[in-house]
């Protein structure tokens, strides 16, 4: 558990699962293997896969010292580099994308990308084309896990709860 506003402990925990990660890779190494499934395969052991989850993520780079930020995108990129191999994988998650200092190869390295409706530039950044900005339903999701390229796009109809909904639901559950 951490807070995007204590960056230091942030940056430590990206550290501690960078470490983590080498570590379990060496081990990988060690038994002459490449991947969490071929251990699991080989030994018929099943370890666990760690998964880092980061809220309004834009916030680890506008709360950070540009050294910081630059620590921060180095291990961001060595975690999602080798993470899948090794059981370790990142899920970063935002409503707002104004200001937002992590470029395009940084998100390149994130293989699964969604986006609801939003403006062309920013779903240019995070899906790497501009397919959500051509949203015009509520509650549609679009899934990109073929490197940016629009044909490789998914569309998804996600759950959505209107204000109305949401305040009478509210009020008869506190009944």
């Amino acid at each position: 558990v951490a807070a995007t506003s204590e960056i230091r402990y942030v940056v430590s925990l990206l550290r501690y699962l960078a470490k983590c990660m080498n570590a379990r890779q060496n081990f990988f190494s060690l038994m002459g293997l490449q991947k969490l499934s071929d251990f699991r395969e080989e030994f018929g052991v099943v370890l666990p896969r760690v998964l880092f989850i980061v809220d309004e993520f834009q916030q680890l780079f506008l709360e950070a010292t540009n050294k910081e930020s630059m620590e921060i995108h180095d291990l961001i990129v060595a975690i999602t580099k080798l993470g899948r191999a090794t059981g370790f994988h990142l899920l970063f998650a935002s409503q707002e994308m104004t200001g937002t200092t992590m470029g395009t190869s940084l998100f390149a390295n994130f293989k699964a990308r969604f986006a609801l409706s939003c403006e062309a530039d920013v779903s240019s950044l995070v899906l790497g084309n501009n397919a959500a900005s051509r949203i015009t339903e509520k509650g549609i999701v679009i899934a990109n896990t073929g490197n940016g390229k629009e044909e490789t796009n998914q569309t998804y109809k996600v759950p959505f709860i209107t204000k109305d909904y949401f305040y009478d639901y509210l009020e008869r559950i506190t009944d």
